[in-house]
């Protein structure tokens, strides 16, 4: 990537299409949690609690396992088909396509905390205030800004994929179909249509929203409040509330100091549920190629901030 530019091809900003997207996903969820909250008040709402939070560790596990560390960093190589499963698990996130998402986060380490950079929280300005317009810009405003990445320029190795090119097409079936589904399930266990409604609310719009706002802060916290323990070109941090919630993404300075590791928490105690993931898939033959920093390279990169 030491070729990009900060100009890329296209619309000057997302399409009519992709801000109306944007605007579902970040108030559809923040309206279904206020729902969620005035209704929580019957088992039904309990058993959607409970359905949401069990769906969403298979989904955060393959954005951060497929999307982020296969795709994007190429840290490690997945059977095909573990790999078709796991993008499209990763679409239920509603979290976009796999092309744009991969090309915007290798556009984002380029550019890291620099003009060019799609989700900085420091290029908003001096002060408190631009703190918070970073901030904001960095959690989701972003999404209402950043035009489409130039795919031939980001990810010239992945479109020659034709597999991985065809699974874009079931993003929109797969992401509505995530959000039906835990209605479906709970309805199967009581079968009422509250009992479906509440699958819904809970297992598909407010799983949604948590599932986004994880995600999102990373680009805005990681960037912010945390340690540095390595070095790394930018204002990326370890945060530990969103290392552990985060199944390791939260570590965003070991990321980004070693941005080809598939182990994202480095020491021990860096609690990564997406490098145990890699690595049980390791030991069955379905992963390959793994990646991760040797000692030596990890001590020549330490800091004095831990």
């Amino acid at each position: 990537m030491e070729n990009a530019h900060v100009s890329d091809h296209g619309p000057s900003g997302p399409s009519a299409g992709e801000k109306f997207g944007a605007a579902f996903i970040v108030i559809s969820g923040f309206v279904a949690l206020l729902i969620a909250i005035v209704l929580f008040h019957s088992p039904e709402s309990i058993f959607g609690m409970v359905l949401g939070g069990v769906l969403a560790i298979p989904i955060i596990t393959s954005i951060t396992v497929f999307f982020h560390r296969g795709l994007t960093h190429q840290a490690v190589k997945f059977n095909d088909w573990v790999q078709t499963i796991g993008v499209l698990v990763a679409f239920a996130a509603w979290q976009g396509k796999w092309k744009k998402w991969v090309a915007t986060h290798r556009k984002h380490h380029h550019f890291s905390d620099r003009p060019g950079d799609p989700h900085s929280p420091h290029l908003e300005g001096n002060g408190f205030l631009g703190m918070c317009r970073g901030l904001v810009h960095a959690h989701f405003g972003w999404l209402f800004t950043e035009k489409k990445p130039d795919y031939e320029h980001y990810i010239p190795d992945l479109l020659k994929n034709k597999r991985l090119v065809a699974l874009d097409k079931w993003f929109l079936p797969v992401a509505i179909f995530s959000l039906i589904l835990p209605g479906i399930i709970e309805f199967v266990f009581i079968p009422t249509f509250k009992g479906f409604q509440m699958g819904v609310l809970w297992g598909g719009f407010v799983r949604m929203f948590f599932v986004h706002h994880l995600t999102w802060s990373v680009n805005s916290i990681c960037h912010f409040w945390g340690t540095r323990p390595f070095r790394s070109n930018d204002e990326s941090v370890n945060n530990f509330i969103f290392g552990i919630f985060g199944f390791g993404e939260g570590w965003h300075r070991n990321h980004h100091a070693f941005r080809t590791s598939a182990r994202i928490g480095l020491r021990w105690w860096e609690i990564d549920i997406g490098w145990y993931v890699i690595y049980v898939l390791k030991l069955l033959g379905l992963a390959t190629e793994v990646k991760v920093p040797s000692r030596q390279w990890m001590e020549k990169m330490r800091t004095s901030n831990q």
